[in-house]
């Protein structure tokens, strides 16, 4: 797994996504708790960390549930979408978003 979200629970030492790391999970208490045990993003708290996925247009299970990534805002965030609802597990695309490898369109051609 390189990407933790709602579903796998967070990864103790990872970062948020938008700070460059590979945690993808809705912002709680206890996500903040667990950052500041592992020494990290000690000046964030709840509301902070919050405002930051809002600034940036992120959609989170905070805002809505269960779009497969399939919503307004997707695609999902690892795919360049503003969608960070972790999709349905047991789908392909649940294992592409918590693995960070695609799977290439059936129609995708190589460039010569």
């Amino acid at each position: 797994m390189a990407y933790c979200n709602d579903y796998t629970g967070h990864v103790p030492g990872t970062m948020p996504f938008v700070l460059g790391g590979t945690c993808c999970c809705t912002p709680t208490q206890e996500l903040i708790d667990a950052y500041h045990r592992d020494g990290l993003l000690l000046d964030y708290d709840l509301g902070r960390l919050k405002e930051l996925y809002r600034s940036l247009g992120i959609k989170t299970a905070d805002d809505h549930r269960d779009c497969n990534n399939r919503c307004k805002w997707g695609p999902h965030i690892l795919e360049g979408g503003r969608c960070m609802v972790p999709p349905t597990p047991g789908t392909q695309h649940f294992e592409e978003i918590i693995t960070g490898r695609f799977r290439l369109p059936e129609n995708a051609t190589e460039s010569e």
